[in-house]
């Protein structure tokens, strides 16, 4: 069972950010926001990363993301070919900032040359300044773990990955004002030039939930009658109330699921892949 974000800090404590050592980037490395053009280049990236990084047959969804303007997607490139590409957004719950890190991934020829460091630093330093500390999460597989622990990322629970039945463990790290300033610092030392844009201030919506069906709007009323039964019906039939509030959770995944494998569909026949059985 997920524990929901809102209780993660009661369990998974707070890690900090903090900045490992660097090295010096490859001659003639620049940085810059994803254009159009670069489409074909971060999408060999993806498929000689895909083994061993992503989950199989994952590409359909790095195909939406590289067209989703929701996230702030830059690349790294070396003589202005894209080696690297990483996105980024954020956004504000209950007063708190929250930015993700998403794709995140480096030319297989051109790992361990302080490349994907330099990724993380650039994306963060593009968030708004924090007037406190603000939470970045991600998700990433066994593989690169110990690549994130570096920076300070700690677990923090599983996330959905948008595919139906499959979660993705989560990871996150604090950053504050001094992180955030370091970063900056730091990219410009290793002479990269931050574009002038900050990380989009807006969430990217789900393929489940982007949608309002018919049962969606029946679960939602046998939740209602729930909650009006347990608060208002004399002991011990008020239980019955809970019982509903299990059924139409019950029922709220399995739609979400079907929407997923929905969603999911409808992306591969977008973008030419066989249909999964």
């Amino acid at each position: 069972m997920q524990v929901p974000f809102a209780f993660r800090p009661l369990i998974y404590g707070r890690s900090r950010f903090r900045l490992p050592a660097f090295r010096p980037l490859p001659s003639g490395t620049t940085l810059r926001p994803f254009e159009p053009r670069d489409r074909v280049g971060c999408l060999a990236i993806y498929q000689h990363n895909e083994h061993g990084y992503f989950p199989q047959d994952f590409q359909v969804y790095f195909e939406f993301w590289l067209d989703f303007e929701e996230f702030l997607k830059l690349v790294l490139c070396i003589d202005d070919v894209p080696v690297a590409i990483g996105g980024v957004n954020c956004q504000r719950r209950f007063g708190l900032a929250t930015a993700w890190l998403t794709f995140g991934m480096v030319s297989p020829a051109c790992q361990g040359r302080g490349l994907g460091s330099a990724l993380v630093l650039a994306r963060l330093s593009l968030l708004p300044k924090p007037a406190h500390a603000a939470r970045v999460l991600m998700t990433n597989v066994e593989a690169s773990k110990a690549f994130y622990r570096r920076f300070g990322f700690a677990p923090y629970g599983a996330s959905p990955s948008g595919r139906p039945g499959l979660v993705l463990p989560c990871n996150s790290a604090l950053i504050g004002e001094s992180e955030w300033q370091a970063c900056r610092e730091r990219v410009a030392s290793l002479g990269l030039t931050l574009p002038k844009i900050e990380a989009p201030r807006r969430s990217a919506p789900s393929l489940a939930t982007a949608r309002v069906t018919g049962l969606t709007q029946l679960v939602a009323l046998v939740e209602l009658f729930g909650l009006i039964v347990l608060f208002t019906v004399d002991r011990p039939y008020n239980w019955l109330g809970a019982l509903f509030l299990l059924c139409g959770q019950y029922f709220r995944r399995v739609e979400r699921r079907r929407l997923q494998k929905r969603g999911e569909a409808a992306l591969r026949r977008r973008y030419g892949h066989s249909q999964i059985p």
